[in-house]
């Protein structure tokens, strides 16, 4: 009985930090969920890489395997990152800003026209594959300093509801 206990309250807490559109969150809860998506990422890549294309090391299935698994989290990173805008009293719509240069990427490998993955750990970007590298990383270092260093703001809406951990 206990253990279901500590299962129901694990999944509450869960489906508050990733699915509940509500509220705001704070640094080191957003740390926690942040973590807990790159880990989901790198399963959710690694499994259908696996079963999809047999550990095959190509641009396509690169980029195929990353932007399934940005379909699958993509609600899960939604709310985190939305609910950590809200926290620091910045516009909802930035979340693009952090979201698109990532996707970008995996399409135009996807699409072949993003450089060359000829082994597991040789990816040979071209031109336009250097670009969207450059933009994905500003666009990440950005999101990491606004989100996970900066502290939110001093007064909150008296409506919002702040996950605690």
């Amino acid at each position: 009985m206990r253990i279901i206990k500590c299962l129901s309250k694990m999944l509450s807490v869960l489906r508050q930090l990733y699915l509940d559109q509500n509220g705001t969150i704070e640094r080191r809860s957003w740390w926690l969920g942040i973590f807990g998506i790159f880990l989901a990422q790198f399963f959710v890549t690694a499994i259908v890489r696996f079963l999809v294309f047999e550990s095959a090391a190509s641009s396509f299935a690169v980029g195929v395997c990353q932007l399934v698994g940005a379909a699958i989290l993509f609600i899960p990173l939604r709310t985190l990152i939305t609910k950590r805008l809200r926290t620091r009293g910045r516009p909802e719509p930035l979340f693009w800003a952090f979201f698109i240069p990532g996707v970008a990427v995996s399409i135009a490998m996807a699409l072949g026209i993003a450089g060359i993955v000829d082994s597991a750990a040789n990816y040979s970007p071209n031109l336009l594959g250097q670009v969207l590298i450059v933009f994905t990383h500003i666009a990440t270092i950005w999101m990491f300093i606004e989100l996970g260093i900066l502290s939110g703001r001093k007064s909150q809406p008296a409506a919002t509801t702040t996950l605690n951990s």
